[in-house]
């Protein structure tokens, strides 16, 4: 969207009317009014490639001030923009956030599970030794939960009794068993 050149050169005039103190007064009710707008939208921008590079064209020439001024996005973020480090005009974007899970490690997370019962902080041990690092352990959380399975292990039935019972044997020969070293 071009601006309407007599709107434009008539706005330039009357900025020239200016002094130095109105000029101040004008850019900081443009900024209140520019805050005003912000305050109505989301809370993050997407900015198309062109919309950065027209903040880039009127920003670099104002260096350091623009840090005083810039508020669209953060002085960092613009320095970046300025540095190169985006993408040029006409490549396509990146989406935020993280990749998705690959489904093969998805389906031996859940393989994991079912079969061995184990909680995810056995399965995130089990993918390490093969050598899968790529996953967290909110991942594995995650990937449990969204399945209906629980992301804690599975406990035996039973009481302390019955444990203590079963294992009374081998129990009594430890708890009495002493050799001097």
């Amino acid at each position: 969207m071009r601006p309407n050149n007599k709107l434009y050169v008539a706005f330039l005039k009357r900025l020239a009317q200016f002094t130095e103190c109105e000029l101040a007064k004008v850019v900081q009710f443009q900024k209140e009014e520019n805050q005003v707008y912000r305050e109505q939208l989301p809370a993050r921008l997407r900015l198309t490639p062109e919309q950065r590079q027209r903040l880039l064209k009127y920003g670099k020439p104002l260096g350091k001030k623009l840090d005083e001024v810039i508020t669209i996005v953060s002085p960092r973020t613009f320095a970046r923009w300025a540095s190169g480090e985006t993408k040029s005009v006409g490549k396509e974007e990146a989406k935020p956030g993280r990749k998705k899970t690959v489904d093969e490690i998805c389906e031996l997370i859940l393989k994991l599970a079912r079969e061995t019962g184990a909680g995810y902080s056995k399965i995130l041990g089990e993918l390490k030794k093969l050598g899968v690092n790529s996953v967290c352990r909110s991942t594995v959380v995650n990937i449990l939960k969204e399945n209906g399975l629980d992301p804690g292990p599975k406990r035996g039935e039973g009481t302390w009794e019955d444990f203590v019972k079963r294992h009374a044997e081998t129990l009594w020969a430890t708890d009495f068993f002493s050799k001097k070293v």
